[in-house]
């Protein structure tokens, strides 16, 4: 190899290190789970992720996100950055492995509405980056629905699981999905108690026709385990000695 040759090869490595660190780093939020799904939008107002259901299934373990999967670190209710989260308590990873195991769907609804109509801004990002996060930690197959806006997909009402309801048809080519709602259900903080932010998690559960619980006590860590190790059939929770408030205006995360 000439030295002239040599010198050219050279300047050439040099100038593609320097292309290469130029190069502005991949952040968290635009890269798949473990390979999965990747964030997208319908319309104004929902964001989702989601897996192909390529399989039948008969049960759905549906979950709030913020107060009951996770809450923040500090005493601040709202999350002041993508990694300010920790599980609700040590069982959660479990429970939600029991319920995957038993062939329950996981599946997440949540409001969001500070969001509002920007679906790829600034609060957006933060928040599927934020999930992301928590996703790759429980390390299994959850559906997510965000309601960004205050419209027909915001809990209690019923559009977001319509919406999940459609997606699933679309993946089965139509066949009829026989969901057991008796074995169904929806675990949320918003139950209407004198310290809730409203009943919106219940009067959603009520209003799809599911079960309701509180995450204090759905993940508390007697967990009912029958002869055979597995998790009992969660059972329904008596709400009608709760003092129930109005909803306010102030939008929770989750």
């Amino acid at each position: 190899m000439s030295a002239q040759k040599r010198k050219v090869d050279g300047q050439n490595e040099a100038a593609n290190k320097r292309k290469a660190s130029k190069r502005p780093a991949v952040t968290p939020f635009s890269l798949a789970v473990d390979g999965g799904p990747q964030w997208r939008t319908d319309g104004t107002s929902v964001i989702f992720k989601r897996r192909i259901s390529k399989r039948m299934f008969e049960k759905v373990a549906c979950f709030d996100l913020d107060k009951t999967l996770v809450h923040t670190k500090g005493s601040c209710p709202f999350p002041r950055r993508p990694d300010d989260w920790v599980f609700f308590n040590d069982r959660v990873k479990a429970k939600l492995h029991e319920l995957h195991d038993q062939k329950f769907k996981l599946v997440v609804f949540s409001n969001q509405a500070g969001i509002q109509t920007r679906l790829d801004g600034v609060l957006a990002t933060r928040l599927k980056s934020r999930i992301d996060q928590i996703l790759r930690a429980i390390n299994l197959p959850v559906d997510v629905f965000l309601a960004t806006s205050k419209d027909r997909y915001r809990k209690p009402e019923t559009g977001m699981w319509e919406f999940f309801m459609d997606k699933v048809m679309r993946d089965l080519g139509g066949e009829q999905l026989e969901l057991d709602m008796r074995s169904s259900f929806f675990v949320g903080d918003a139950a209407g108690r004198h310290h809730d932010h409203s009943d919106s998690d219940k009067k959603f559960a009520e209003n799809v026709g599911l079960r309701f619980m509180l995450p204090e006590e759905f993940f508390k860590a007697e967990d009912g385990a029958d002869d055979n190790g597995t998790m009992d059939t969660p059972k329904a929770i008596d709400r009608s000695q709760d003092t129930p408030t109005h909803a306010t205006t102030e939008d929770k995360q989750g």
